[in-house]
């Protein structure tokens, strides 16, 4: 699965009230919650990277999967560059941005719809 976000230059808060995505993997559902904390998208993939609070709330996953995710810039137009976010993992899975149990907004990583 794959999605695209324009660039972010300033920091995303996340919180109690914005932290929770439901996630099946191997046809489990869980509702999951990030770490509450200020993230990037630039960085190293350290605390207060937004790509790696989401690859540690999916490892929590009951399931426990082999989650792998890279990011990539995409230019189409120089004044809103993109990045985006490839994510793969070693059992089925699918994150349910349009889920009522979803409060993160997919479109910090690039998706508007639920992924397969």
């Amino acid at each position: 699965m794959a999605g695209s976000y324009i660039i972010l230059s300033t920091s995303v808060e996340i919180t109690a009230a914005n932290n929770a995505v439901s996630v099946t993997i191997g046809g489990v559902n869980e509702v999951l919650s990030l770490a509450v904390g200020t993230y990037y998208w630039s960085g190293v993939l350290d605390g207060t990277n937004l790509c790696q609070a989401l690859d540690d709330a999916i490892s929590t996953h009951s399931a426990a999967p082999a989650i792998s995710m890279s990011r990539y810039v995409t230019v189409e137009n120089p004044n809103t560059p993109k990045v985006g976010l490839n994510i793969s993992s070693s059992v089925a899975l699918q994150i349910l941005w349009t889920s009522g149990s979803t409060t993160l907004d997919g479109a910090y990583f690039g998706f508007d719809a639920d992924t397969a």
